[in-house]
């Protein structure tokens, strides 16, 4: 049998490179993260403003699309509430495989002008769907029932 002994500066080279190695790994996955979370702020907000919620559902279908390749009857989920003379519509959607967010598009019907004028666009995060409440507010939550965003309809 031959036994070669390893010089300590050959070990302790490779253990340095090893860790120089996997250091480096962990700074690009961060810079990637980091440069995904940008790309998420740059997205189309959807229309500013709108005739019909068929137009706004039509834009978010249009957004889902160019996210994921596709759209199916369920991607695009609404809801639409009128009370105290107010009409508001709430368009969300999860554009992503394997990351865990849901953008939520609030409108709010302007009957002077008669069009849907976008008062939120919001992504949020850790949470692939949202409900929606309407009383004098909007109030939108994740899955965990925790508020993430109220839209104040009237005024006190």
């Amino acid at each position: 049998m031959f036994d070669y002994v390893v010089p300590q500066g050959q070990v302790m080279f490779k253990t340095s490179f090893l860790i120089a190695a996997f250091a480096g790994l962990m700074v690009l996955c961060c810079a990637v993260s980091a440069q995904d979370k940008m790309q998420l702020e740059k997205q189309d907000h959807g229309p500013e403003e709108a005739k019909t919620t068929a137009e706004i559902v039509k834009a978010v279908e249009e957004l889902h699309r160019t996210s994921l390749r596709q759209v199916d009857e369920y991607s695009v989920s609404t809801a639409e509430f009128s009370g105290w003379g107010e009409k508001v519509f709430v368009a969300w959607h999860c554009p992503y495989s394997g990351f865990n967010a849901t953008h939520v598009f609030i409108y709010q019907h302007n009957a002077q002008k008669k069009v849907w004028e976008r008062k939120l666009f919001r992504i949020v995060n850790d949470t692939h769907g949202v409900s929606v409440e309407f009383g004098d507010k909007v109030t939108v939550r994740d899955e965990s029932r925790k508020v993430v965003y109220e839209l104040k309809l009237l005024d006190e």
